[in-house]
C-alpha cells in the first residue's frame, strides 16, 4: 500500500517480513498483528473452516455449541462486532487499519463494514492477505481443470445452451428444457447454481424471491497491455501481488462504505495487480498484464450505460494509478473497460455485477442463507447463493453435494464434515 507520503506499507507471505514491516509504522500494531493472525489461524482451522465446510447449523444451536468452549466464545465475541469497530480496537496506525480494511472490502465486505454481526470476516481477512495466490494461466486455466476432473468422472458437460426453464411435474423436478427446445430429463435431481430469483423467477416463473437482498456493491474494471510493469516510486511495491492505490485510512474506507450504501460511487482506492508478474505465460516477453478495480455501488447500473462516463470513470482511474507508477501511461498498449453491467452481459446469474450472488448481511447469511434443497422435490441449489456465499471455494457445491448424497441415499466418496462434532470439541 503506498502512502501519500512516499513511503509504503508492505505485506508479505512470510509472517515474520510483515510484522518487521508493520513495526516501522507501530510497535503496538506489528505486536497486536503477530497475536491476532495467529488467533485467526486457529480459529480458520478449528472454527470458521467446519462450520464452512458443512450446511449451516441453526441459530440458537450454532450459538449454544459455540458458547461451550474458550475458542467459541472468542469467535462469537468476534463475530458480534462490525469489521470497522474491531481493525480499529486491534490496530492503532492509520496505514495498517487501511491494509486490513482493503482486504476485507475485497472480499465483498465493503457495505458491511459498519455492520454488527460480521466481525467474523477480519480474522478471515487476515489469514488470507498473506495467503493469496493466482493460477497459472490465468482463471480459465482452473474452469478447465475442474471440468476434467468432472468428465473424468463420467459426467457430460453441454456448453452453449441457455437453459429455458426448470421442468416440474407435479412437486417434483423432471429436468430441464433448453432455448433451442431440446430436453433433458433427470431420473434423479436437478440442481441449480443461479440465485433464487433466477432459478425460480426466470426458470419456474415463481416470483416469491424477488425481494432477494442482493450484494450492494460491484466492481469497475480497467485491464491493461503493457510494454512493461509498472515502475513504482515504491520499487518493493513491483513484486507485489496486490497493490492498494488510495484508501489509506479507516475514516476512508468508512466514508467508502456509506457511500456505496448511499448509491454514490466512493473516492478512488484501486485494488491493482500484475499478474505477469508472477505468470509471465500471460504475455509475450517482456510484456506484462495488469488491471485495477474500484468497489462502485450495484445500483443505480444505469450510470454505466454510457461510454463517455465509463472511459471518463477509467481514465480518473489510470491517473490515481500514475501517481504512483510514473511509467503507466507510456507503458501501455491498450486497455479494456469491464464495468457492473459487463460483469451482468457476460455471467447473467451475477446480477447488475453481483459476484457473490447475495448480500453477506446478517440476514442473509448461515442458516438465513437459502437452503441447498428447495420446496420441490428434486431440486437442488449449489451455487455461491448458498452457505458460505462466494468465492473461489467450491464450498457451496460440497455442502450441496452433501445434501443431495443424504436425501437419495447415496454413499459418498468423500468424508463430509459435521460442524456439531467439531465444535463439539473445542477446548
Amino acid at each position: 500500500m503506498p502512502l501519500d507520503d512516499g513511503d509504503a506499507l508492505v505485506l508479505h507471505h512470510d509472517v515474520g517480513k510483515t510484522i518487521d514491516s508493520i513495526r516501522r509504522f507501530s510497535a503496538h500494531d506489528a505486536a497486536a498483528f503477530e497475536s491476532f493472525y495467529a488467533e485467526s489461524m486457529l480459529l480458520l482451522r478449528e472454527v470458521i473452516g467446519p462450520m464452512r465446510s458443512s450446511a449451516p447449523l441453526p441459530a440458537d444451536e450454532r450459538r449454544a455449541l459455540l458458547s461451550r468452549s474458550a475458542r467459541g466464545r472468542r469467535y462469537l465475541e468476534l463475530e458480534a462486532q462490525s469489521p470497522l469497530e474491531l481493525v480499529r480496537s486491534l490496530f492503532e496506525h492509520e496505514a495498517v487499519r487501511a491494509a486490513v480494511l482493503f482486504n476485507i472490502a475485497t472480499r465483498a465486505y465493503l457495505p458491511l463494514l459498519k455492520t454488527r454481526g460480521t466481525g467474523y470476516i477480519v480474522p478471515v481477512a487476515l489469514a488470507a492477505m498473506l495467503n493469496t495466490a493466482i493460477h497459472p494461466g490465468g482463471g480459465g486455466r482452473a474452469a478447465a481443470a475442474l471440468e476434467g476432473a468432472a468428465t473424468d468422472a463420467g459426467a457430460t458437460i453441454v456448453t452453449g445452451a441457455s437453459v429455458a426453464r426448470i421442468d416440474v411435474q407435479g412437486d417434483r423436478a423432471t429436468g430441464v428444457t433448453l432455448a433451442d427446445g431440446r430436453t433433458l430429463r433427470a431420473t434423479r435431481f436437478v440442481c441449480s447454481s443461479l440465485p433464487p430469483p433466477l432459478t425460480f423467477g426466470r426458470l419456474l416463473d415463481d416470483h416469491s424471491h424477488d425481494d432477494y437482498r442482493w450484494q450492494q456493491d460491484s466492481i469497475f474494471g480497467v485491464h491493461l497491455a503493457l510494454r512493461e510493469p509498472p515502475r513504482y516510486r515504491v520499487p518493493e511495491l513491483g513484486s507485489a501481488l496486490n497493490v492498494c492505490v488510495g484508501g489509506t485510512s479507516s475514516d476512508a474506507w468508512e466514508r467508502a462504505c456509506d457511500d456505496v450504501l448511499g448509491g454514490r460511487v466512493p473516492e478512488l482506492a484501486l485494488q491493482t495487480s500484475v499478474p505477469t508478474q508472477f505468470d509471465p505465460s500471460r504475455a509475450p516477453a517482456g510484456h506484462a498484464t495488469a488491471f485495477a478495480w474500484q468497489l462502485v455501488p450495484r445500483e443505480p447500473a444505469a450510470r454505466w450505460e454510457s461510454d463517455v462516463e465509463s472511459n471518463a470513470f477509467a481514465s480518473a482511474m489510470l491517473d490515481r494509478w500514475r501517481t504512483f507508477a510514473p511509467n503507466l501511461g507510456d507503458a501501455e498498449i491498450a486497455h479494456a473497460i469491464h464495468s457492473p453491467l459487463d460483469t451482468a452481459r457476460t455471467v447473467p446469474s451475477m446480477v447488475l455485477g453481483d459476484r457473490h450472488h447475495g448480500s453477506y448481511h446478517p440476514d442473509n447469511f448461515d442458516d438465513r442463507r437459502p437452503d441447498y434443497a428447495t420446496p420441490i422435490r428434486g431440486l437442488y441449489l449449489c451455487g455461491s447463493s448458498c452457505y458460505p456465499g462466494g468465492s473461489f471455494t467450491g464450498l457451496p457445491g460440497y455442502n450441496a453435494a452433501t445434501r443431495i448424497a443424504v436425501d437419495l441415499g447415496l454413499t459418498a466418496w468423500w468424508t463430509p464434515q459435521d460442524a456439531r462434532t467439531a465444535l463439539g470439541k473445542l477446548a
